[in-house]
């Protein structure tokens, strides 16, 4: 995790590890608010349901869509967004951290994809193949940190997204062997994850298209752009048949019934 930092001091200077570390630092806050709570939650789940007998391969494409379906679109509307929020959280003197902070954001797309990778391994006795599988992808981390570095801290934040990559074509084989999951089913929850990620950043998008730029859009136009890629973004998980779509509206559903008044019950005399 920290291995960035400890090149970037060591090719470049100080100055560059504080950009990075302070672009890292958001996007990985976020990515931690919207889906690190929940991981202690899973792997007790997955236990229960692995002592019953039953195939983990159903329960976890579950996870996956709820995963992807709502990570996905928060760290792309922090890459579209990244030069005002960094002007908002931080002023004009950080804002040479908002390329980095899109890059690394884009990053948290691949780790978010096949997510439980070093709980389910250890689940199923795959604790040798997971360590294996840790070494490979670290070497090719830090080799292509030493590689980046030195073109300058844009090239460093662009291999963040490459070993993301590389990390996805290293797990995500892996969890769908010991998991028994098929890759259409997998490559099909991605594929309604991802339209529905471009849906919610659209109208961010076409805001600085048809209206000011990053640099100069106003609080009203982003709060337009973000008011309206939630909305197109729910519409586009029901017209996709998103499964994540089904597990909002049961928590509607429940909420409204909850808070729905009951029906007074008169005595009978």
């Amino acid at each position: 995790m920290r291995a960035p930092e400890l090149l970037i001091g060591r090719i470049l200077n100080e100055v560059a590890v504080g950009l990075f570390a302070r672009a890292s630092g958001l996007a990985l806050q976020l990515r931690l608010l919207v889906s690190g709570a929940v991981t202690g939650v899973f792997y007790p789940a997955f236990r229960k349901v692995r002592d019953e007998g039953q195939p983990l391969g159903p329960p976890y494409l579950r996870v996956v869509a709820a995963y992807t379906g709502i990570t996905w679109p928060a760290m792309a509307g922090i890459a579209v967004l990244a030069e005002p929020l960094v002007q908002l959280l931080y002023g004009p003197r950080w804002i040479a951290t908002a390329p980095l902070l899109a890059w690394v954001a884009l990053s948290q797309l691949c780790y978010v994809a096949v997510p439980l990778n070093g709980d389910l391994p250890i689940l199923l006795g795959q604790m040798k193949r997971l360590v294996r599988f840790n070494i490979y992808e670290t070497i090719a981390s830090v080799l292509l940190l030493a590689l980046a570095a030195p073109f300058g801290l844009i090239w460093v934040a662009v291999s963040r997204l490459a070993h993301g990559l590389f990390w996805i074509a290293t797990y995500a084989p892996f969890l769908r062997e010991i998991l028994e999951v098929r890759w259409p089913d997998l490559l099909r929850i991605w594929a309604k994850s991802l339209i529905g990620t471009v849906a919610a950043v659209a109208p961010v998008l076409a805001g600085y298209a048809l209206w000011h730029g990053p640099a100069d859009a106003g609080l009203g136009q982003l709060a337009l752009g973000v008011g309206g890629g939630v909305l197109a973004w729910l519409a586009t998980l029901g017209l996709v048949r998103h499964p994540l779509f089904t597990e909002i509206a049961a928590i509607v559903a429940a909420a409204r019934s909850a808070i729905a008044p009951r029906p007074s019950v008169q005595s009978n005399r």
